[in-house]
């Protein structure tokens, strides 16, 4: 593209001329005047303003020198509004994992909860928690420790769909949301991260742990909070632990029926 390669204003009043490929003469709405403006900010093409009429020699000096206005605002709009989004996806990021972190959980976890409830879907809610964890970091140090947390994040992006969402939520543990997954889905997602994580070989002969996993899922009522079907996961994943660890437990109203997996 030649405005964007040169940097300037490129004006065609005769596309059929000067790109005779570039339309069809016996479509109705084909462009015939065409105006192209680089978008500058600091030095830096972000983008382009393109303006198509299908009128021939529809643009003039005075459209150009209205739209080469209108792209220095363009531009600085554009920027402005990319590094608010630059600083919103730092600000709900873990920066150790790379995963989602509590204010992530809180904003768009919620807003995926939401959509559940207003398409009348299920969700999925995963706990991970790592398995003796103080022992890794007591054993081998807390720079090893950080290697398994980024370990385990690492797995977990391998291991779901890109519309789940994952989430450090504190120290070892881990959350993930499953929307459209009802327990039998999210029990062999689980099952899957369970299993992934723990044939994991780590450099030195250094032990990778394991996780136990608590889950829930349900399709949430209009008076249904999030933090309640994580509270539930929790509760499964409290039973998991009780089990022996290593291990997946899917929430039950009474914990005598939480059967091992």
């Amino acid at each position: 593209m030649r405005a964007i390669e040169e940097r300037r204003i490129v004006i065609c009043n005769d596309v059929r001329q000067s790109f005779p490929g570039f339309i069809n003469a016996t479509e109705d709405f084909a462009t015939m005047s065409w105006l192209g403006i680089p978008l500058i900010y600091e030095k830096k093409v972000i983008g382009l303003l393109t303006l198509d009429n299908k009128e021939l020699n529809a643009y003039n000096d005075q459209h150009v020198r209205i739209a080469s206005e209108l792209s220095e605002y363009i531009a600085i709009a554009l920027e402005h509004a990319r590094r608010h989004q630059l600083v919103t996806r730092q600000a709900m990021t873990d920066k150790l994992t790379g995963l989602a972190n509590r204010y992530g959980l809180e904003t768009h976890g919620i807003s995926l909860f939401q959509k559940a409830i207003e398409e009348e879907h299920s969700i999925g809610v995963l706990i991970l928690d790592i398995d003796h964890f103080k022992q890794i970091n007591d054993t081998y140090g807390h720079a090893y420790g950080d290697v398994v947390l980024q370990t385990i994040a690492m797995t977990i992006r391998g291991q779901i769909r890109t519309r789940d969402y994952a989430i450090r939520y504190g120290g070892e543990e881990f959350v993930v949301l499953l929307p459209d997954l009802g327990t039998r889905e999210a029990l062999i997602v689980a099952e899957r991260l369970r299993n992934k994580i723990a044939q994991i070989k780590m450099e030195e002969n250094k032990k990778m742990p394991t996780v136990s996993i608590g889950i829930y899922a349900a399709i949430p009522g209009t008076l249904d909070i999030l933090h309640e079907y994580i509270r539930k996961a929790d509760m499964a994943l409290y039973a998991a632990k009780e089990a022996g660890r290593n291990r997946s437990r899917v929430w039950s109203i009474s914990p005598e029926f939480y059967g091992e997996r």
